[in-house]
């Protein structure tokens, strides 16, 4: 009889790869403390990502079948040739404790947290093909080291921002941290890791007033490629969709934007006023249509905008249904968080927006070079980031012209 997990569900993906392969290892009948293949090949095998398998071989963890020893490998705990033999609870030496024997003094194992948007929980989650990206390049880095990998997911609405997120992290027995796309509420919990001696990486945006390492996207090579596309389409009368920049309410994330593309308008020649910067998002959601109903109206010669929270897009493209934006015609959205959250043209709209694809696996490459010269006291020898591009998704009209012999 084929044994599947408790409280499986077929919405799962990952219970559903985690019930393939506790069929896989009965079939193969091997022994206890037998040694298989590293989650890079089990992605392979079953065609999903990184983040899955982990997430598959942690459950069965969890159930005391398999045994994950940090620098060597995942292990077969007990025989699985019957159904007494398959194990329901984890191990008493376990008990949340990833401290395994057989663990070397020189490894480290690093978790990687996620962002509350990439998670199946989410009924509209988005942006896991970016994370796979950064964690594809991450790990092409990484895995010739052998160092462990724990996945830490951000459950919903967001627990990352909550003081016991630290210790969930702690039972991990992790020495370093990787925070993809931290948000303003998990700087504290940042810095109690830091307080911890742990090594905290973040992807994303910068916060200065704590001692983190972090890599993200070049922003002002993203402000120079926006800028020049627009400018070489005729688009001189530039706009700035972003979050609040002013008060105790502040997104430092805006504020640094605000000043890269300001400076790079500058020296483009184009008109960028702080009268054409809108501070629209993280203002209550029953208000954003009014306030950028109100900016375009007295905004009238933008003819270019330069979308910073990808959100912000959608409630532009509601007024552009509605035939509330005066400027449509003439407007061209370039969308900075195209990459997590891809923009797809709505029908019946006349809204012409663009997404800013940026090399994600080579940033992911750059994240592990900062654990690499940490703890190897060796550079990496990663190159630089490659140019970010301009993708328009917007099909070409079709071509009327008489064809020509």
């Amino acid at each position: 009889m084929t044994t599947t997990l408790e409280k499986s569900s077929d919405r799962l993906l990952h219970v559903r790869v985690a019930n393939r392969l506790l069929d896989h290892l009965r079939k193969e009948n091997l022994e206890p403390e037998t040694r298989i293949k590293a989650l890079r090949e089990l992605a392979q095998d079953y065609e999903v990502s990184y983040q899955t398998i982990q997430k598959s071989v942690q459950l069965l963890k969890t159930r005391g079948v398999l045994d994950i020893r940090k620098g060597d490998g995942i292990y077969l705990v007990q025989s699985l040739d019957s159904e007494k033999k398959t194990p329901t609870e984890p191990p008493a030496e376990d008990s949340g404790n990833t401290a395994k024997k057989r663990q070397r003094q020189t490894d480290h194992v690093i978790a990687v947290v996620t962002p509350v948007w990439a998670s199946d929980e989410l009924p509209e989650h988005f942006g896991q093909p970016a994370i796979h990206r950064l964690l594809a390049g991450f790990l092409a880095e990484c895995d010739q080291y052998h160092w462990g990998i724990e996945m830490i997911y951000n459950a919903p609405p967001d627990e990352a921002a909550r003081p016991e997120f630290v210790d969930k992290i702690l039972r991990r027995g992790v020495d370093g941290v990787l925070w993809l796309r931290p948000d303003v509420g998990h700087r504290m919990n940042m810095m109690r890791l830091i307080d911890r001696g742990l090594f905290v990486v973040g992807c994303g945006r910068q916060f200065p007033e704590i001692p983190t390492r972090n890599v993200s996207e070049d922003h002002a090579k993203i402000a120079t490629a926006c800028l020049q596309w627009l400018k070489a389409r005729g688009k001189t009368q530039i706009g700035m969709l972003t979050a609040v920049a002013e008060g105790r309410q502040a997104d430092p994330f805006a504020v640094e934007l605000n000043a890269i593309f300001a400076h790079a308008a500058e020296q483009e020649g184009l008109s960028l006023p702080a009268s054409a910067i809108c501070q629209a998002f993280r203002l209550p959601t029953a208000i954003r249509e009014d306030v950028l109903r109100l900016f375009f109206q007295r905004n009238r010669h933008i003819n270019g905008i330069i979308c910073a929270y990808n959100p912000l897009l959608s409630v532009l493209e509601q007024l552009a249904l509605r035939d509330e934006l005066p400027q449509v015609n003439d407007l061209i959205c370039v969308d900075l968080m195209s990459d997590y959250r891809p923009v797809v043209p709505s029908a019946g709209s006349h809204l012409h927006a663009v997404g800013v694809q940026n090399p994600l696996e080579d940033i992911g490459r750059h994240l592990a070079s900062e654990f690499i010269g940490r703890w190897l006291a060796s550079p990496a020898g990663i190159s630089a980031l490659p140019e970010p591009r301009i993708v328009d998704p917007t099909p070409s009209p079709p071509d009327f012209s008489p064809a020509h012999d």
